[in-house]
């Protein structure tokens, strides 16, 4: 095994140790489902890892990657892992050359560059590359896991002889939601970096193959970095995917608004990027030059998401929500939620108008107050 091939086992034995951790954190399922799988971990190939456990279990682990940040081509390749792989080759390269790892003008330039393309990674994203991502690294004949279950099943039982073998999934998940805002069956609340919204396409997804493993271990982070948010562990077998998940809030969560199929906002090109050096400080200013939204189909598909909205909540069904669409839900929230029957585009648009401007005027600005838009 070379030292790559070691990194790459020791990176995903770590990824493994971190998600039961995380899990048994959590306590009730997680913490339940991770000590059901809790054993001594071996690196192994097809799968990747192995948990025997001293209930005479072993457990085949099979690790994989899914990020929102995907190129356009046909293998949905991770634009994340090499912008960062190049992050750190090139700061290599600075430190190298200048013979410090500190902020002097090169590396203030290379950070400048970096954040300015990681800008544009961000506003070329959309929920669909992340399901994108999914498909190919499960489904795919070439790349998909899911084909190879079985041989990995019949690997585990040339290895464990005598052992009951089962097969998990540890899906490492990338991505960055932060525009978006999460309403659960009680609350909502703007969506944090590294958290991921169970959009219903992925959850059905999951649901589907989870027929055909055992353990489904979901590892969440940030769009670009190595720093676990989040985990689950998923119960498969006999059918418990579906209980399983929703003890751990898990539930297919509808997505509201412009940026599910394309992006909302495209950028063809990286921003021009000026930094001034202030004492100990960097202050950097990027140029703006994301494509402009027709005004009109904004307006109008913000007021069609507001109605979906409201009958989602009625139904006590999570959704997710850009910031257009949550604006002019809460604008109208106490107007809308007095109706008895199903909301309509024009119901939103009724309701809006029959606030008027003035009171139009202070509901914006409460909306961005409480959402920390201005100071």
């Amino acid at each position: 095994m070379n030292h790559s091939d070691e990194e790459k086992k020791l990176r995903e034995r770590i990824i493994l140790i971190e998600a039961l951790g995380s899990a048994r954190l959590k306590g009730g399922e997680a913490r339940r489902n991770a000590d059901r799988i809790n054993g001594e971990i071996h690196c192994l190939e097809r799968p990747d890892l192995l948990i025997d456990t001293q209930a005479n279990r072993s457990i085949g682990i099979e690790h994989f990657r899914v990020d929102h940040y995907v190129k356009q081509d046909k293998k949905a390749s991770s634009k994340a892992a090499e912008f960062t792989a190049t992050i750190e080759k090139e700061r290599k390269k600075v430190v190298a050359e200048d013979g410090i790892d500190s902020i002097d003008d090169n590396m203030v330039d290379l950070i400048g560059k970096k954040i300015a393309e990681a800008t544009k990674m961000f506003h070329n994203a959309c929920v669909n590359d992340i399901l994108r991502s999914f498909e190919m690294r499960i489904l795919d004949d070439q790349s998909g896991h899911l084909p190879k279950v079985q041989n990995y099943k019949d690997h585990l039982r040339q290895i464990r002889v005598g052992s009951t073998t089962e097969i998990g999934f540890l899906i490492e998940i990338h991505s960055d939601f932060r525009n978006l805002f999460m309403h659960s069956r009680t609350k909502v609340h703007r969506v944090e970096y590294g958290e991921f919204p169970m959009v219903r396409e992925v959850y059905e997804l999951l649901r589907g193959i989870s027929e055909k493993v055992d353990w489904l271990i979901l590892a969440f982070y940030g769009g670009m970095d190595t720093n676990l948010t989040d985990a689950a562990i998923i119960h498969c077998a006999n059918g418990l995917f579906r209980r399983s998940a929703e003890r751990q809030h898990l539930a297919p969560v509808e997505y509201i608004g412009l940026g599910k199929s394309t992006p909302s906002h495209p950028q063809r090109n990286v921003g021009n990027v000026q930094a001034k050096l202030d004492d100990e400080k960097v202050v950097y200013t990027f140029d703006n030059n994301c494509e402009r939204v027709d005004s009109e189909k904004l307006f109008r598909t913000s007021l069609e998401g507001a109605a979906r909205a409201f009958n989602f909540a009625r139904e006590k069904k999570p959704f997710v929500v850009t910031f257009p669409v949550e604006m002019i839900y809460e604008l109208v929230y106490d107007r809308a939620i007095q109706s008895v029957l199903p909301i309509s585009e024009n119901d939103v648009l009724r309701f809006l108008h029959e606030i008027g401007y003035e009171e139009f005027q202070i509901r914006s600005d409460r909306f961005a107050k409480k959402w920390g838009i201005i100071s």
